[in-house]
């Protein structure tokens, strides 16, 4: 039978195993892709326990035998590890009889090592080699490890190495304390090598951003926005049930919440935009928009944090990032973007068409606040989804047929001023109103996929008009871009909904 053929009738338990040296990898890259793969949805194998011993555990290699991809992350102590090495002989074993998919990945180390064994990879194999001779290891043993080591780096794989080449990096996230820990660790070195770290390309953040900006788009001068709200909706015709990597990520917020703080304040203070007007007054906790016919509450989500760290930029930047390799056309096309966009105060809320969908928004709230906090608290949060998100979240996730029905709607409702020469800081009230829409497929599972894909392509195909380097938010940096344009090929559509007076 062939490889391509036994395959096909093999059963496939997971998508992905992960094979990794636990000291050196766990607590940083392998624990964001492990993060990401499970955001996504993706059935992924990782022995996360802390210690091992030297024979690996026959679980251990059914668990190989039943994955679809092996991923291979080497480090500098992999090969010191006769575990990690008994895995990569079983994942090339599974390779040729499963015709099993290789992904090798190289952190912080030259592949020749790895394939030549010197370096920290040749220190290993000598300790092992005097095992060997000690007859503790079989020479059979080392030589399949040592073949198995020359296999791995004829396969072409992602280098990374921070210090000196450059990896651009793209993801999902939209936990804020992860992504200003990210900033503050990484922008500078970031900027040095030339990888740009770009987080919350999916549902979180992109039609925040790309929403506020087509909503100030429509302020022509002299008229300027004070204030721009979003308004989520969510609407299925079965039940919506969510991805539980998103209500991970909520919990998660809300756990490093104290953190965040702390974070920020040890941070310089950033620049903030100018903002024409008054500060907007402080609503009612629910309220119900005429202008949409909808109830809401106010969502404390990443779109916020997101949103006010692309206006500091832009501050700091007025007429954008330049590109690294800018063609004289793209700076033209960057400059005339940046220079239609107005700051406007902006905050996100959950929308419902009825009341008691706004009560169940914050029952659900108050359960992540309460016990989000402790250990204990987000250990019932994560072993009882069903039951605290009031049947939003369960493990399972959604089923097909609920991912099918199910739209979202965000709403953008611009309040400003008609003639922003005429503005005083004080009292005057905004006289004008104008109101747009996205909307588009399941949130999850089809949005966030179709975002992150195009921003990906466009990083490919655009390199030279993007910036060197550094950690931004998506905003700033795709949203000079056709990437508008190709969200509404892929079904995400941009409306103006209406452009009015405000009573006096």
């Amino acid at each position: 039978m062939s490889s391509s053929s036994a395959s096909s009738v093999r059963p496939i338990k997971y998508e992905v195993f992960l094979s990794f040296r636990g000291p050196d990898t766990r607590s940083n890259f392998t624990s964001h892709l492990y993060g990401t793969l499970r955001r996504f949805g993706i059935p992924t194998f990782i022995d996360d326990r802390l210690e091992r011993g030297e024979e690996i555990e026959p679980a251990i290699l059914r668990a190989i035998e039943d994955s679809r991809i092996s991923v291979i992350i080497f480090s500098k102590d992999y090969a010191s590890s006769s575990y990690c090495l008994d895995e990569l002989v079983k994942i090339f074993e599974c390779k040729d009889k499963y015709g099993q998919k290789v992904i090798t990945v190289f952190y912080h180390i030259d592949p020749a090592d790895v394939d030549n064994q010197t370096g920290s990879f040749g220190e290993s194999i000598a300790k092992h080699k005097q095992k060997q001779d000690l007859k503790v290891l079989t020479d059979s043993r080392v030589r399949n490890w040592r073949i198995a080591l020359t296999r791995a780096a004829s396969i072409s794989g992602e280098f990374l190495n921070g210090s000196s080449s450059r990896c651009d990096y793209l993801d999902i996230c939209g936990e804020p304390e992860f992504m200003e820990r990210m900033e503050m660790k990484f922008h500078e070195n970031a900027m040095e090598t030339g990888s740009l770290v770009v987080s919350a390309c999916g549902f979180d953040s992109v039609p925040a951003e790309l929403g506020w900006m087509f909503n100030s788009r429509q302020w022509v001068s002299p008229a300027v926005p004070n204030q721009i709200e979003a308004y989520l909706s969510l609407e299925s015709e079965k039940r919506i049930v969510g991805n539980f990597g998103t209500y991970e990520s909520a919990i998660l917020g809300v756990s490093n919440a104290e953190k965040l703080q702390e974070l920020r304040r040890s941070r310089p203070k950033r620049a903030k935009p100018v903002i024409p007007g008054p500060f907007p007054p402080k609503g009612p906790p629910i309220e119900h928009p005429k202008e949409i016919d909808l109830w809401a509450v106010k969502l404390p989500s990443a779109d916020s944090i997101v949103v006010r760290r692309t206006l500091a930029t832009l501050t700091e930047n007025p007429q954008g990032l330049p590109g690294v390799n800018e063609s004289a056309e793209h700076i033209k096309k960057r400059e005339a973007f940046w220079s239609m966009m107005k700051p406007a105060h902006f905050g996100v809320k959950l929308a419902s068409k009825t009341l008691s969908g706004v009560i169940r928004f914050i029952t659900v709230g108050v359960f992540m606040g309460l016990l989000g906090g402790n250990a204990i608290g987000r250990w019932l949060l994560f072993k009882f989804p069903s039951f605290f998100s009031l049947g939003w979240f369960t493990k399972k996730g959604p089923s097909e047929d609920e991912v099918r029905s199910a739209t979202f709607k965000m709403w953008f409702v611009g309040r400003g001023f008609s003639d922003g020469n005429q503005v005083s800081q004080a009292n005057m009230k905004p006289d004008m109103e104008i109101v747009t829409r996205l909307m588009g497929p399941e949130i999850g599972y089809l949005t966030t996929p179709i975002i992150l894909v195009q921003c990906a392509l466009i990083l490919l195909s655009e390199r030279d008009n993007l910036p060197k380097g550094g950690v931004f938010p998506p905003g700033i940096v795709f949203g000079p871009t056709d990437l508008q344009e190709r969200l509404q090929q892929k079904g995400i559509s941009f409306d103006v909904i209406s452009k009015k007076a405000l009573p006096a």
